[in-house]
């Protein structure tokens, strides 16, 4: 693997970790 695509991979899962569960947990506050 190149850098840039082990640094674009990593995003992905960091995205996915992290923002997803936000944006479940905002959606959650705004529509409840």
């Amino acid at each position: 693997m190149t850098n840039e695509i082990c640094v674009y991979y990593n995003k992905l899962l960091y995205d996915q970790k992290v923002i997803l569960p936000l944006l479940e947990f905002y959606k959650s506050i705004i529509f409840h």
